[in-house]
Formats: structure tokens, C-alpha cells, sequence
């Protein structure tokens, strides 16, 4: 128990508050100016001051937002140019169904082509008809006549980028049970350390647009809150247990972004999903196709200035995406700067539907918290359509039930069915198109990449 009553100590009296104080030699004329000094200051504080200090940081935001000024524009004209055509079978990553085939052989099959308004890429069969022609009878598409497989088109770019605004305008993309069309950043030589960012990218018809990002061990988006983006994080559903093989009833949110993620599907990611509109596949083709933006952006803003040692006081990097579909429902002034070639300034738009927090001081990616921007780096455009493979064949079933019921058949895996369903339904292809208006890419600060 408290001393109250040690020597010399004069104990409050019985009553309230102000009798206490009353007692302490405060009269109540006095008790009544501090009451009122004190109200005026708090109102003085309330209406003057916290909304100066309010105005103040919404001025410095304003100052010191990241401006992007634009460092390459790939037109109709000269998209190509920008990449390099892949030439083979599919990565051990997506595994699609499709052989990617040389510049030379997509132009002579129609794979490739272009206009004033847009460039056209897409997937097709290889047919007797073009191995009769002597001038198109290619090796890959005699090896693909053999294997009664697609051939398709992959273009990887030749810039590195270690961050940057990724300004893509697309009239049309690839759609259809089985296409897995995605334009994307990554390093195939050095995946997944270098980590991949997905710009676009979608399986069989969904409707709505993701970003993902796939990553080594430690890079998690559990810190990321709720009112940071406009979309959802995307769930795995079904996953089986390691030990009993079961699927599990219970969706896990995916917001792991390492490739062997506990309670994800192999190579899922952390993903952002749009759910605000139909904004993808033939939605998007429907409505002329529309805008999808990306700011990888891996130290962040820093509208403080730096701290002592030079360090931004902003808190990391991020990861940002918006998709304006039809392209005229994005802010008119962004438009307007994009038409004029004009710097960007990302922070003056509307809220993302995807955010991912970098933790850009972390230097190393197994030192992070949350997930190191060193998870990302010395990454290229990549465009290409993927047929089945390890997402749209994986999620054909669920994606693509009647189609799957008509082909199924006993012994057969998801993926092979997709697989029959593709060699069977020659229309499955029809729409199996990317049409390309532009893409653009910014830099922060006019800071350029390099060459592969």
C-alpha cells in the first residue's frame, strides 16, 4: 500500500476533484481562467494548427512526389525492334503445350504483323499446308506438326530494369479455354532470384486483372494493409496436404510471394486481383481493350527529404498497378501526358487495386522483414501466349467445366485433358491474339537501364 500517511504528508480530503484542488489553495475563479485557457488553446489547436500541419504535408507530397519522364516508347512501327524472339520448347516454369518459333517463321505463318495502329501477335497450328510451301517449311514447325502442337510467339526485351513505370496500351489480348497470355518482367537465367513481376496476366477467360509477383524464400505481403489498394489478394483453394494428399477445404489468402509457398500452389505468388470491374479477357476485348500501368518503384518516395546519413526517411519501396479499362476512363491529365510525352506522376492518381510493400533498406533479400527489394533486379519485358501449362492447364477444370467434361478421359491428368481439348477444338485458338496499341517505359529521376 501507498505511504499516504508517512510524516509531513497532508492527505487529500473526502469529495471531488475540484474540492481537491479548491484545497490545494486553487479558487474556483482561478480553476475557471486555466479551464478556460486551456479550451481555447485546444480549439486553437483543433481548428488552426493540426490543419496547417495537414495542409503543410499535403504541399510537401505534392513538392516532392516521384516524377517519371519517359525513356522508351515502342510503337506499331518499331515494337519489335525492342526484343528478341525466342526461339523453342516452353520453360520448366509454365511448361505450356506450345513450341515458341523464330521471327522469320511467326512472320511467314502470320504469327507476327503489323499496322498503323497496333501489333499483332497469336498462336496458331502448324498446319500440312505451310510444309508444302518450300519456303515455310521450317524444322520447329515440322517437330511441332509431329507433336500436334501450337507454335506461338515469345518476345523478350532486351533492356534490363532494375525499376521504372511500365505504360501499356492493348487493344486485344489472347482468350479462350487453355490461353495464357502475360506480359511480365523477369531474368530467365537467373529466375527466381531475380525475382518476376507480372504485368498482365490471365488463364483461360477470367474476367479481372491480377498482378503477381514470384519470388526466393522471405518476401510476404502480410504487412500490407487493407486500405492501401482498391483490389483483393487472390486465394488458393484446394491445395492438398503434403501428407494425406486431401485438397484442403480452407482458402489461404495468397499473399506469399515465394514460389514454394506453404499452402499455395506451386509457383502462385503473391497476387492482387482487380475485383472492381471486368477489366480483362473478353471483357477487355469487348470494351476496345485499355490501359494497364505498373510503378516498380524499389526505394520509394521520399517528400521528408533524407535523414542525417543521407537515408530517405520513407519507409521502403513499393510495387504499384492500376488498370483503366476502356482506356478513356483513366484520369484525362494522365491522357493528356501520355499523348504529349510528358512526365507522370503516379502519386496524383487514383488508389492502385494492387500495392506490395518493399523493404528498401534491407540490402539483402534474406535480411527481410517483410520482402526485400533486392528480391528484384536486372529484369526484361517479356511477351508472350502460353497454351495449358502449369496455371491454365492446372486450373482447366475449374476455369473450363463443360470443356472439361466433353474431353476428359480416364487416366488423364488436368493438363493433358486441357491439352485434348486444344488438339480437338482447332477454334480454341481463333481468338488466341495479342493486339498491342503501345508500351511505354518511364524512369524516375531520367535514371536509364542498361542493355541485356
Amino acid at each position: 500500500m501507498w505511504p499516504f500517511g508517512r510524516q509531513g504528508y497532508d492527505p487529500i480530503p473526502e469529495g471531488n476533484s475540484w474540492d481537491c484542488l479548491r484545497h490545494h489553495g486553487l479558487p474556483w475563479t482561478r480553476l475557471r481562467w486555466l479551464l478556460s485557457a486551456f479550451l481555447a488553446v485546444s480549439i486553437t489547436v483543433v481548428v488552426v494548427v493540426i490543419p496547417s500541419l495537414l495542409r503543410d504535408e499535403v504541399e510537401e507530397l505534392a513538392l516532392h512526389p516521384a516524377h517519371y519522364v519517359l525513356v522508351t516508347e515502342q510503337t506499331p512501327a518499331d515494337l519489335v525492334s525492342h526484343y528478341d524472339f525466342y526461339s523453342g520448347p516452353d520453360t520448366n516454369g509454365s511448361a505450356g503445350f506450345q513450341d515458341y518459333v523464330s521471327q522469320d517463321v511467326a512472320a511467314s505463318m502470320g504469327l507476327y504483323r503489323q499496322d498503323e495502329r497496333a501489333v499483332a501477335l497469336r498462336t496458331e497450328w502448324a498446319n500440312e499446308a505451310l510444309l508444302n510451301d518450300p519456303a515455310k517449311a521450317f524444322p520447329a514447325l515440322i517437330g511441332a506438326l509431329a507433336q500436334q502442337k501450337p507454335v506461338s510467339v515469345r518476345l523478350e526485351g532486351t533492356t534490363l530494369y532494375n525499376s521504372g513505370l511500365f505504360v501499356l496500351d492493348v487493344e486485344h489480348m489472347p482468350v479462350g479455354c487453355g490461353m495464357w497470355p502475360a506480359i511480365w518482367l523477369t531474368n530467365e537465367d537467373l529466375w527466381p532470384m531475380d525475382g518476376e513481376i507480372d504485368i498482365i496476366e490471365g488463364v483461360n477467360n477470367q474476367n479481372e486483372a491480377k498482378t503477381a509477383l514470384h519470388t526466393t524464400a522471405n518476401c510476404t505481403m502480410a504487412d500490407v494493409t487493407r486500405t492501401s489498394m482498391t483490389g483483393e489478394w487472390d486465394t488458393a483453394l484446394g491445395v492438398p496436404d503434403p501428407f494425406t494428399g486431401e485438397p484442403s477445404p480452407v482458402p489461404v489468402t495468397a499473399k506469399n510471394c515465394y514460389i514454394y509457398a506453404k499452402d499455395q500452389w506451386l509457383n502462385q505468388g503473391c497476387v492482387a486481383v482487380d475485383r472492381e470491374g471486368k477489366n480483362f479477357g473478353p471483357s477487355l476485348n469487348e470494351q476496345g481493350g485499355g490501359l494497364f500501368i505498373l510503378e516498380w518503384n524499389p526505394e520509394g518516395n521520399s517528400p521528408r527529404g533524407s535523414g542525417p546519413s543521407g537515408q530517405s526517411r520513407m519507409q521502403g519501396g513499393f510495387i504499384r498497378s492500376w488498370a483503366f479499362v476502356p482506356a478513356h476512363d483513366a484520369p484525362a491529365t494522365l491522357r493528356e501526358k501520355i499523348a504529349k510525352k510528358e512526365p507522370l506522376t503516379p502519386d496524383l492518381w487514383p488508389k492502385p487495386y494492387g500495392y506490395f510493400k518493399l523493404d528498401g533498406r534491407t540490402k539483402k533479400a534474406s535480411e527481410a522483414t517483410g520482402c526485400s527489394s533486392a528480391h528484384f533486379k536486372d529484369m526484361h519485358l517479356v511477351i508472350n501466349i502460353a497454351v495449358c501449362g502449369l496455371v491454365a492447364g492446372q486450373r482447366f477444370q475449374m476455369d473450363c467445366p463443360n470443356e472439361y467434361a466433353k474431353h476428359h478421359q480416364e487416366g488423364d491428368s488436368v493438363i493433358e485433358t486441357c491439352e485434348r481439348y486444344v488438339r480437338e477444338e482447332p477454334s480454341s485458338l481463333l481468338d488466341a491474339e495479342w493486339r498491342i496499341r503501345s508500351i511505354r517505359v518511364y524512369s524516375k529521376n531520367n535514371i536509364r537501364a542498361h542493355p541485356r
